[in-house]
Parts: structure tokens; sequence; C-alpha cells
């Protein structure tokens, strides 16, 4: 016998599974589809295991790379925008010493744009002459 009771079975016309409850003879098995019993013959049953590999993958697809260039674009914002100049903005970091007193540890510089245009700058800290950091940058622009 190709099927014994207890085996998954595959309908072939209803692509459903099923499970064999009984055999009636050398040509037919009797089958149960989600609580309902019915008799086949085996020749429109096959075993699922054909239909399991080729239907499901084992491993979840690998995720495509996307480059830089495939990336769309963000849309422009139709929000009308006040230009008022280009700022230069000190936030001060707080921090706190060994008698709780609280102190400006660093300061934080930052370029604000907003304009339309995009401006180069060169900033450079010096200290008694000799410069201690330096930036040289294409600013980006506020619209």
């Amino acid at each position: 016998m190709k099927y014994q009771i207890g085996d998954t079975v595959l309908i072939l016309h209803s692509n459903e599974e099923a499970v064999v409850t009984d055999i009636i003879n050398n040509k037919m098995i009797m089958v149960d589809v989600k609580g309902v019993n019915f008799p086949v013959y085996m020749d429109q049953v096959d075993f699922p295991y054909f239909k399991r590999f080729t239907e499901k993958k084992l491993f979840p697809p690998k995720k495509e790379k996307k480059f830089i260039d495939d990336v769309r674009k963000e849309k422009q914002s139709e929000i009308n925008r006040v230009e008022d100049g280009v700022w230069l903005t000190f936030l001060p970091v707080m921090d706190t010493d060994e008698f709780g007193d609280i102190v400006v540890d660093e300061m934080k510089l930052h370029l604000v744009n907003h304009t339309r245009d995009a401006y180069h700058f060169h900033y450079m800290l010096q200290y008694f002459g000799k410069t201690d950091f330096e930036l040289k940058k294409l600013s980006s622009t506020f619209f």
C-alpha cells in the first residue's frame, strides 16, 4: 500500500491537505478534511511534500540592497517660509562640578541657514595665534 492510516495527503483537484482515516480497498481511501470524512480514489491524492517545498520558502528572501541613486527624492514642501538670514547659534553644554554648581563645560556651535542660497563657510578657532580647530563646508539651504 502506498498510504497508511494517519498519513497526510494532498487532494489534487482542491489543493487541500487531508489525513487518511481508513483504507477501503486497493483503489480507494477515506480521508478527513477539516472534520469532513469522504472517500477518494488513490490516483486523486498525492503526498504534500512537493507542494510544501515549492510553495513555502525555508528561509525568508534576502532584501535587495538599495543604492542612493534608487531612493526617491522627498517632495518639496509648499509652505512659504520666511527668509531671515544666516544665523550662528551657540548652545552651552552644562555640567555640575564637585561642589554641585552648574558650570558650562563646552559650547556647541551651529550654522543655521534660513535662505534659499547655499554658502561656503570657513570656521577657524585660534588661541594665541595658533589654530586649534578649523572647519570648511558648504552649508545646506533652508528650502
